[in-house]
């Protein structure tokens, strides 16, 4: 019973620095993301 529970408590505390890793890597790729979409949408309306 404590085997199968465990992976269901130890998800929270396990994606928490997996989210404060991936927040600071989501905030550069977003800007990066949203430049590259403009400089291809604007290659394509030229």
């Amino acid at each position: 019973m404590p085997l199968a529970s465990l992976p269901l408590a130890s998800l929270p505390l396990a994606s928490l620095p997996l989210a404060s890793c991936l927040l600071p890597l989501a905030s550069c790729l977003l800007p990066l993301a949203s430049c590259l979409f403009q400089a291809r949408l604007c290659s394509h309306l030229k």
